[in-house]
């Protein structure tokens, strides 16, 4: 088995996740211009109102939620990835969302700029991978998801979808389980 390498979930926003059953999303809202300036660290994204239902005991369904909301890309609200991951800081650790709020900011991929061009948001399938992952303690759980994302132009452009793995670690917190740490891997 290939060693995945850690990529700060921001940056990569890669791969989708899911639980039990196939989860697809479609993020196909108003349009809104594009931020144009921010500090790093005064990154305020807007919660997703997804978290405020997902059951913090349950750590399948943390992540799902987690990597739903962070591969649900809209370049018509978001100036880079790390904004549409930020809509799940409440089911963060203090610590990574610290680091997803000060990285980088924007994208100059051409990727992202194929995707600004065409104001695409992104459909996110979710699956359970085969990977292994370390057994749960009180303390620390890891799953594993397939993820697919394909961006949709408002013009009808349909762009090439991205498959990666997504490791996640969650951290039992006293608010119950939160993602500490996404992996991924093609």
């Amino acid at each position: 088995m290939r060693r995945a390498r850690p990529v700060l979930a921001a940056a990569a926003a890669a791969a989708l996740a899911g639980c039990g059953s196939t989860t697809s999303t479609d993020n196909s809202g108003p349009s809104a211009p594009p931020a144009t300036t921010s500090s790093p660290t005064s990154r305020s994204a807007p919660v997703d109102p997804s978290v405020a239902t997902v059951d913090r005991s349950n750590p399948t369904a943390v992540s799902d939620t987690v990597l739903t909301i962070a591969h649900s890309i809209d370049t018509r609200r978001h100036d880079d990835t790390a904004d549409a991951l930020l809509q799940a800081r409440p089911l963060l650790t203090a610590d990574y969302a610290a680091n997803v709020a000060t990285a980088a900011r924007g994208h100059s991929s051409a990727q992202w700029r194929t995707w600004r061009a065409h104001q695409a948001h992104t459909r996110v399938q979710l699956s359970p991978s085969p990977e292994d992952t370390p057994a749960d303690t009180e303390q620390t759980a890891h799953r594993a998801w397939q993820v697919t994302r394909t961006p949709l132009g408002d013009d009808g452009w349909t762009g090439t979808p991205t498959e990666l793995i997504a490791l996640v670690t969650l951290t039992a917190t006293t608010d119950g389980w939160a993602v500490s740490e996404i992996t991924y891997r093609m």
